[in-house]
């Protein structure tokens, strides 16, 4: 009887081993999606960085200069013009990992945070910022991807002036 219980308690150690091993590699597994995505992005390797996005992926982001694009080859294009502003450009990612968020956002989503240099013939000195990205992974695809990054200044610092919006925002009297 004492063998059976050994045998028994055995088995469900491996089990829940095995368990454990494929759950951290579907995890790992989300997070190289999107650590390959941004090294082909940032090499301007448009066919790499195509290869990790869904077709109908919706890149949320916050430039002032265009509207969130819808599909594969909108974001593409318009990450291939916003690396046209640089001669040189790289991202440093300092860490990832993956999180749960209700609300709004929920679900699981992979999150960087890095810092982007970059150099462009309008400015003395290169710039940098930090940057924080979201990115909602399915079935080895990109999905969705919200961009945090301080774009008023990358942009003032490219050379572009930046006005206050002619009419001012709405005060809130709601209380939230």
């Amino acid at each position: 009887m004492k063998n059976r219980y050994t045998i028994l308690i055995l088995v469900l150690l491996t089990v829940k081993t095995s368990v454990q091993a494929q759950s951290q590699t579907f995890e790992d597994q989300k997070i190289n999606v999107v650590n390959e995505y941004l090294k082909a992005a940032f090499l301007g390797d448009t066919v790499a960085q195509s290869k990790w996005l869904h077709p109908e992926v919706v890149d949320y982001h916050t430039t002032i200069l265009r509207a969130p694009s819808m599909g594969k080859k909108e974001l593409i294009e318009g990450w291939r013009q916003s690396l046209q502003l640089f001669e040189t450009i790289e991202y440093q990612k300092t860490s990832t990992g993956l999180c749960n968020l209700t609300g709004f956002l929920n679900g699981e989503w992979v999150v960087t945070y890095g810092m982007v240099k970059g150099k462009s013939s309008t400015m003395e000195k290169g710039i940098s910022y930090q940057m924080t990205g979201f990115y909602k992974v399915e079935n080895g695809l990109i999905m969705e991807i919200r961009n945090f990054g301080d774009s008023f200044d990358i942009y003032s610092k490219l050379g572009y002036t930046v006005n206050p919006p002619k009419q001012p925002a709405l005060k809130n009297t709601s209380g939230h």
